[in-house]
């Protein structure tokens, strides 16, 4: 007899509309996928190559940068080494002080000449310093191409000088040059008040235009002392892009610019702009390159396509078998074997075929296993004892052992009542810590009875955390785990103490014991450990892993202890 099988989902998926014109579409379609995505990988890897390409030539930009702007700083440092050098000279202390202090107009009159011949003979000394000025407060003696900036410019670095007490600062020019400023103050005897102001003319245009005529490079540069714009050579990009892995480029009209920004000594900063026009001999190349790659793909597609056509029609076969499978015909004795075919579409084919053959034997046996099963349950439900029943008689006991003034079988009997009329009743995952003590209560009455002087229990639970929602009988089984290591195997005196208390938004609920310990390595899979076993499975699925059963040894005493939620909800 032939079975009709739910597999509609299979033939949905398998079943070939026109046979081989669907699944070629399909192949096709595959292949164009292949395609595209070889094809993005291939512009992918011509990018990236093209970025480090843009990346090397930045590196190299950024160690041209190192070089250039190091010597930039040399000429910085050696004009504020001769600014030190001049405050510090006897001479111009002595010829300062002269103009000062002095009354008499001829001698003021020689220490200016003397300070003007000293100053023409020390400008030659350092690089790119055009001109060397003191002002004593009353006139300017310099040496070179002058002082360019207004009066009013003057007298505001002249204040400014004056406020540092000693110390010097850069001031920006107009003409591609800054200038060193520093207040000259009375060495002797420490007396510190100001002689004169002194200013250091430094042609930083002239020393950039000298950079890059050595190196050969073309850009700009502009300089930032205490993180004011003090020096620029008038390039103001557009705007800023990365390209590359991290490159960082500047737009100006049709020009890029690599951008490097650094560090020299005290307050100075430098952002460099080095020429970046390397589009030009490597575009042609990188679109070359994209050309041979989609030539290549669209071959490999031809290949592709025209050997996956030869395999279409061992495809179609499968197919077949499929269509019959789906309306319950297992007999493929008329289409081609495979039985002799060692590659990917032999092993499919036969695959296929066991599949069939597991899932026939799979129908028999999963039909003689319902019957079984069945059969075993009409066996247990009528073998069942109602529970209620049982209840019931355990009720009957206690009135009767309270008639007969037996107090303990009364106490025992009632406590285990109970516990069963509690272990019957609800279905509820969680209960309040409230009814989870009562549990506890009733479960410790017996075991009082039990083992008498051998095992005593108190508990410790602020009232407001009653309320707080545990996991239905998972406090008794410790409790019961604790007496059982104790009392029954170890034959100690065991006392439980069980204490509630909150711990941030959670509630920690603790379970120690006297009379046995938890080993170093407590491993719930070992046989005999279900009960604990269970506790902690149920408060990790309920609560999550940081909920879990926590075992340790303190005092003597072994302590089982787990969290649960604050909340009531």
């Amino acid at each position: 007899m032939r079975m009709k099988l739910p597999i509609s989902s299979w033939k949905m998926q398998w079943k070939f509309s026109s046979h081989k014109q669907t699944i070629s579409r399909q192949v096709k379609f595959f292949l164009l996928l292949i395609f595209t995505l070889l094809l993005t990988i291939g512009i992918f890897v011509l990018v990236y190559i093209r970025n480090q390409y843009i990346e090397d030539l930045y590196n190299i930009s950024g160690w041209n940068a190192s070089s250039i702007m190091g010597d930039i700083d040399n000429a910085i440092k050696n004009t504020e080494s001769i600014g030190e050098l001049i405050i510090g000279d006897v001479f111009f202390q002595d010829r300062l002080s002269l103009i000062k202090d002095g009354d008499n107009p001829l001698n003021t009159s020689a220490a200016r000449r003397d300070i003007q011949s000293r100053i023409s003979i020390m400008i030659d000394a350092v690089d790119y310093v055009s001109d060397i000025a003191v002002f004593d407060g009353e006139a300017i003696q310099h040496h070179g191409s002058g002082i360019s900036l207004s009066d009013e410019e003057f007298r505001k670095a002249v204040d400014r000088a004056m406020a540092l007490d000693g110390d010097f600062f850069w001031l920006d020019g107009h003409e591609r040059e800054v200038y060193y400023v520093r207040a000259i103050r009375r060495a002797e005897s420490l007396a510190l008040d100001t002689l004169g102001i002194l200013f250091l003319r430094l042609e930083l245009g002239e020393a950039m235009d000298n950079q890059w005529t050595i190196s050969g490079l073309s850009g700009a540069v502009d300089l930032f002392y205490g993180g004011q714009l003090i020096y620029s050579d008038g390039m103001i990009p557009d705007g800023y892009e990365t390209r590359g892995r991290g490159v960082e480029v500047a737009l100006s009209g049709f020009s890029s610019y690599f951008i490097h920004e650094g560090m020299m000594h005290n307050e100075w900063e430098y952002r460099f702009y080095s020429n970046a026009d390397y589009d030009a001999g490597n575009e042609s190349i990188f679109y070359t390159a994209v050309l041979f790659l989609l030539a290549m793909m669209l071959l490999s597609l031809l290949t592709i396509h025209l050997y996956s056509h030869s395999l279409l029609k061992h495809l179609d076969v499968l197919s077949e078998k499929m269509d019959r499978f789906g309306e319950g015909n297992m007999d493929f004795s008329d289409l081609p074997s495979y039985a002799d075919r060692d590659d990917e579409l032999g092993d499919l084919h036969k695959h296929f075929d066991q599949m069939v053959i597991a899932y026939n034997d799979l129908v028999r046996d999963n039909y003689t296993k319902e019957i079984l099963a069945r059969d075993s349950m009409l066996r247990m439900l009528s073998q069942q004892i109602n529970p209620h029943f049982l209840y019931n008689v355990l009720d009957s006991m206690y009135w009767l052992a309270e008639r007969y003034k037996a107090e303990d079988i009364a106490k025992m009997s009632y406590s285990l009542a109970n516990l069963f009329r509690t272990s019957i009743s609800g279905s509820e995952l969680v209960v309040p810590l409230s009814k989870e003590l009562e549990f506890v209560h009733h479960y410790v009455e017996i075991q009082t009875i039990r083992f008498s002087d051998m095992f005593s229990f108190e508990y410790t639970c602020p009232d407001e955390l009653l309320s707080v929602n545990v996991p239905r009988f998972s406090i008794q089984p410790l409790v019961e785990n604790a007496v059982k290591h104790a009392v029954e195997e170890n034959g100690e005196v065991c006392h439980v103490h069980l204490s509630a208390a909150a711990e941030g938004n959670d509630v920690v609920v603790s379970i120690s014991n006297t009379g046995s310990q938890f080993p170093d390595d407590m491993d719930l899979e070992k046989k005999g450990r279900i009960g604990l076993k269970n506790i902690n499975q149920r408060l990790t699925l309920l609560f999550g892993d940081e909920y879990a059963l926590r075992f340790s040894n303190e005092n003597g005493e072994a302590v089982v202890s787990f969290k649960v939620p604050g909340s009531t909800e």
